[in-house]
């Protein structure tokens, strides 16, 4: 606190010196009418109880800072679900539509592109509340797994060790039975909130009944679409809209202009378009302003987009002939006239014969004639080979339909009109997940109310905060094991024991280095590469007798510092070879998956059905249409993501924690802490330092959006002509070739850069840690009257002072004077 402070504090009511003093300091009246400053904001927001002004009171407790934290975030989040869920509900049931309608309800009904850019960004807020709320969860589970001082001190007299920075089961079979209960409702309440939150919220396909028409290229406001009453009831039949409204929307704006080559990638998508006008030239149209194109599949080429039109209605005559000497009577709407041209089921006639009437075909196909102009066209003998045939025909009108086996002309498209506003795709909300999501959350916001109230001090989170506790306090235990790794004392439990060695009695699997107290020596000369330090191990069982009894020996055995080791060295084999696994295992079902999946299909064609592109061709066939099922099955991927990252995480973990103490053997440097104080740095968001974390949040949180893409749930609904819904829909699971392609080999690039790290080498010999609270102790062993070195930079190395003191102690630790680097250079004094 300043001397601005001070003043404020000793001549009464006066304004703080900075905004920031405002914001931490309040001040209150005390019982004389003087002011004084009460504790820090923050302070007020912690359960009763842990905000007294004594300094005894908080010492050791500052981990419920972050506790208290990340329970107003997750209460937060809890406020903006609920709020979304009761705002979601009002604005549903307002529509006559969600009436009764509970399992999904309709938020919004119109331009697919507005409801799939809505649903995906409400997807990218939910998974940055997901996020967070998960970055919350794991923080308290971290408090509430992270051992404190005493449960060390307890666990190294029995015999035993604890982690720290990283969780393991050994750190949770030692947790207290209430601490076992929060850590797992914490967990448990994570999974639906991994599977089900991003379907909260979803669009749905809707699958239009498309209207297609061609139209000439100068058509003017004031020219009908249409000619006729029978034309203008089958157009309406066949867009769902009366000609002059279509013909209105042309001229006001309302179509979309699309190039021809946009124009044949439309046809993939023509679902989503109530209306598609095909412009062509006029030379194309015969007595008429427009024609209907039905839905069938074209062949394109470059620069070449036909389309095979016809008439909306057809007049249908009927014929009566002589022919080859045979009568004969027939029209082109049935199957009657295939008598004449189908050799098949008539011999008699002659070829000339086949031709003629297949010219007749093609002409009522093309131009649909009136009465007079189809007599002219009979009696134009350059039509017919037999024009005298032609001449006798004799025809009255049937009636007004379609014919049964016409002959279109392909006609070349120069472009196309696109109607976005009768689209009917819809935005989606489902209150069940919703109520899922929010009672996890709920569950969520009570352990960590409790949490905040448990009464655990000295917690030891990450290694520098372990560092600090032991530079401050060293563990007798460990006094003289400067050369502990985590390996040794792996394969070391078995020889631990419940009784220590005699004095004087070297036991098996232990180094046994001691020496006479009223012995003198002189300080230990330089090491040299491949020359023994001369700093040895004492059996840890003789420290549990007395830390005077290793001294009684008289037996050296000299040791070295090893070579310096690659990170995957830093991780136990069991959690190498469980995440080397999965992921290999991941990767190779997902390869095996997107093979079978592609089927008769070649590569080339399923990867251009387009990213994360409904089809039916790759719609999983499902025994069930309820929506949580579905949901669950879609995102049963991103939970095995989920272990994944958490496997990845903690392998990370583990090499990062000894890159990160190897430092001190290099160079002197202040502790990182989670409290620091003194010279000692903040530290990472727990351990992963930003450059490593960072990245790996950006690659799982584009893998899960990756994943999301390439198996999703979806729901189709089928909508009419005349743009009403009908009871033919479908639900599923569809999978997309290319997203799943595109997935794995992210995903593969992942496993290079992890396996790429764990073969670079650590940056000195120093023994390696592992999380494991003995090495951790043993390193920390600093020269007697050496007070306060935490705070201090500090470095790994030999610790000065007399020789006695060497003679009887022979150790290294973390000295903040005096050091060494490694085995193979100068001691610096």
């Amino acid at each position: 606190m300043g001397a601005g402070s001070d003043k404020t504090l000793q001549g009464g009511p006066g304004l703080l010196s900075t905004w920031w003093d405002r914001f931490r300091y309040t001040t209150v009246p005390i019982s004389n009418n003087t002011l004084q400053h009460k504790q820090p904001r923050w302070k007020s927001w912690l359960p009763q109880g842990l905000t007294q002004d004594s300094e005894a009171g908080r010492e050791g407790r500052e981990w419920i800072k972050g506790a208290v934290i990340c329970t107003w975030i997750t209460a937060t989040i809890l406020t903006l679900n609920s709020i979304m869920l009761i705002v979601a509900l009002a604005f549903a049931y307002r529509q006559s539509s969600n009436q009764g309608q509970f399992q999904m309800v309709e938020l919004y009904t119109g331009k697919c592109a507005l409801a799939e850019h809505s649903a995906t960004g409400i997807h990218v807020g939910i998974n940055v509340l997901g996020t967070i709320l998960l970055g919350a969860s794991s923080y308290v589970m971290q408090c509430l797994g992270a051992p404190s001082r005493s449960y060390i001190d307890r666990a190294h007299a029995r015999s035993r060790w604890l982690n720290v920075g990283t969780f393991s089961f050994r750190n949770f079979a030692i947790m207290s039975p209430k601490r076992k209960v929060l850590w797992g409702l914490l967990l448990l309440s994570s999974t639906p909130i991994h599977m089900i939150y991003n379907s909260v919220i979803f669009s749905s396909i809707a699958e239009l009944d498309s209207g297609n028409l061609l139209i000439p290229h100068d058509l003017s406001s004031n020219e009908s679409l249409v000619k006729d009453a029978a034309s203008r009831k089958s157009f309406r039949a066949r867009v769902g809209l009366d000609p002059g409204t279509v013909q209105q929307r042309i001229f006001d704006g309302t179509f979309t202009n699309l190039t021809d080559k946009e124009c044949w990638a439309t046809r993939a998508d023509e679902a989503l378009y109530s209306t598609l006008i095909y412009v062509v030239d006029r030379k194309y149209f015969h007595n008429t302003s427009s024609l209907w194109v039905d839905g069938a599949e074209f062949a394109s080429s470059e620069n070449y987009y036909p389309v095979e039109p016809v008439y909306w209605s057809y007049r249908v005559w009927n014929y009566s002939t002589v022919a080859d000497g045979h009568p004969y009577q027939f029209n082109f709407a049935d199957d009657s006239f295939e008598s004449l041209w189908n050799p098949n089921n008539n011999t008699n006639t002659s070829a000339a014969l086949q031709a003629d009437v297949m010219s007749l075909l093609s002409y009522n196909s093309q131009y649909n004639p009136t009465q007079g102009a189809l007599r002219e066209y009979l009696d134009t003998p350059s039509h017919w080979q037999n024009s005298s045939w032609a001449a006798a025909t004799t025809f009255e009108f049937f009636k007004e339909g379609d014919l049964e086996d016409g002959i279109y002309p392909e006609v070349p498209v120069s472009h196309c009109l696109v109607d976005e506003s009768r689209q009917r795709c819809q935005l989606l909300f489902s209150p069940p997940i919703a109520i899922v999501v929010i009672i996890c959350n709920a569950i969520k916001l009570s352990c960590m109310m409790i949490a905040v109230r448990t009464r655990r001090r000295d917690l030891l989170l990450t290694t520098g905060d372990a560092l600090a506790s032991f530079l401050t306090r060293p563990d007798p235990v460990t006094r003289g094991q400067c050369l502990l790794s985590r390996a040794e004392v792996a394969r070391g439990l078995r020889f631990w024991g419940s009784s220590a060695l005699t004095p004087g009695r070297e036991k098996e699997g232990c180094w046994v280095h001691a020496q006479s107290s009223s012995q003198s020596s002189s300080p230990a000369p330089s090491p040299t590469p491949g020359q023994s330090t001369g700093f040895l191990n004492y059996p840890l069982d003789n420290f549990l007798l007395s830390p005077s009894a290793a001294q009684t020996t008289t037996e050296l055995h000299p040791r070295q510092l090893t070579a310096r080791k690659r990170w995957y060295q830093a991780v136990n084999w069991p959690r190498r070879v469980i995440a080397l696994f999965c992921y290999i295992s991941c990767i190779a079902v997902s390869f095996a998956l997107l093979f079978h999946g592609i089927g008769a299909d070649t590569f080339q064609e399923a990867m251009a059905i387009g990213f994360s592109k409904y089809s039916e061709s790759y719609l999983v066939n499902m025994n069930t249409t309820n929506i949580l099922a579905l949901v669950l099955l879609a995102n049963t991927p991103q939970l095995g993501l989920s272990v994944l990252y958490f496997l990845t995480d903690g392998v990370l973990t583990c090499m990062l924690l000894d890159a990160e103490l190897q430092r001190y053997a290099t160079r002197r440097r202040s502790l990182r802490c989670s409290w620091p104080k003194g010279q000692q740095r903040s530290t990472y968001y727990l351990t992963l330092p930003y450059r490593y974390s960072v990245p790996l949040l950006a690659v799982s949180a584009s893998l899960h959006w990756l994943l999301s893409q390439s198996f999703f749930f979806v729901y189709i609904r089928r909508v009419d002509i005349t743009q009403r819904f009908i009871v033919d829909e479908a639900r599923g699971c569809c999978y997309s070739p290319l997203a799943i392609f595109i997935t794995i080999w992210v995903a593969v690039a992942g496993l290079f850069v992890v396996v790429g790290l764990g073969f670079r080498r650590f940056e000195s010999g120093m023994p390696l840690a592992g999380g494991c609270s003995l090495v951790l102790s043993a390193l920390c062993h600093p020269a007697e009257g050496d007070e306060g070195a935490a705070e201090k930079t500090v470095m790994w190395g030999e610790v000065s002072g007399d020789a006695d003191a060497r003679a009887r102690n022979d150790k290294r630790g973390v000295d903040e004077r005096n050091k060494i680097k490694d085995s193979r250079q100068q001691v610096e004094t």
